[in-house]
């Protein structure tokens, strides 16, 4: 079975203007990052992520996919995305499995909305992902 999202309509704004969406991703953006850094609540990430998934405009499309990339590299950069104790005798603790589990299922939730792009017949989509991991 498929797990592939239903093929959206997508609509090009015309103006080069910061859109409201866009807004909204830089503030879950700024958000995230101050969580990341003060190993706070990571919850925004699911928002974020739906907010991408509801857009219909490719410039926002692509601003949503470059946020979440920018925090999913923080993530890993903070050693956030991976079970990492600092020695290898310490048990880790069941509440950082659990964000684990969470962080890498958030992952897949980005990874299969970008494999769904990579099919969409809109050209910007395709070229910015392309480009972005390529």
């Amino acid at each position: 079975m498929s797990h592939r999202p239903p093929r959206k309509k997508y609509k090009v704004s015309s103006s080069t203007a910061i859109t409201k969406q866009q807004n909204a991703i830089k503030e879950y953006e700024d958000s995230l990052k101050t969580a990341i850094y003060s190993l706070g609540s990571l919850n925004t990430l699911s928002d974020l992520i739906q907010l991408l998934q509801s857009l219909n405009d490719p410039n926002d499309v692509k601003t949503g996919i470059w946020s979440i990339y920018r925090i999913f590299a923080i993530l890993i950069r903070e050693k956030r995305m991976f079970n990492h104790s600092n020695s290898g005798t310490q048990s880790i603790p069941v509440d950082a499995k659990k964000v684990h589990r969470w962080l890498i299922q958030k992952f897949g939730d980005y990874s299969m909305y970008l494999i769904s792009l990579l099919q969409d017949s809109h050209q910007v989509l395709r070229v910015c992902l392309t480009c972005q991991f390529f």
